[in-house]
């Protein structure tokens, strides 16, 4: 039976993950940011670059989960439940990260963040997201 059939996921070493998640930063800036909320759920979704794309879905605390792809460790993104009424609420590194385009996300159901934006105000949350696991 190979890998793909196994009825349980292997387990993901995390600091794996963050070892080879060093370009992080690079890569969100390179291949930007689509977020999607829904605020019915308040729910957050995080896509780094293309999608859709296979991924396991890790838990990293309460309602954060990261999405990884399986081949390469590399994270493709995050969903976060609860992000107005925890997640948004008691972090400031968010609250400045989507300071100027939460409204439109709101509004929009999706934005996409690309370039020095990117690099500048979406890469903090996900290597605070990263250490956090």
């Amino acid at each position: 039976m190979n890998d793909l059939h196994r009825s349980k996921p292997l387990p993901v070493d995390m600091e794996e993950v963050a070892r080879v998640n060093v370009d992080l930063g690079t890569r969100i800036e390179q291949e930007g940011v689509e977020f999607a909320y829904d605020s019915d759920g308040d729910t957050l979704f995080a896509t780094i670059g293309e999608k859709p794309r296979y991924a396991l879905t890790e838990e990293i605390m309460g309602n954060i989960y990261v999405r990884i792809d399986p081949g390469t460790l590399k994270i493709v993104g995050a969903t976060v439940f609860d992000f107005m009424a925890d997640f948004l609420a008691h972090n400031r590194l968010a609250q400045k990260a989507f300071a100027g385009f939460f409204d439109l996300l709101r509004q929009e159901g999706t934005i996409m963040v690309e370039g020095t934006d990117a690099r500048v105000r979406v890469a903090p949350i996900f290597e605070a997201i990263l250490k956090l696991s």
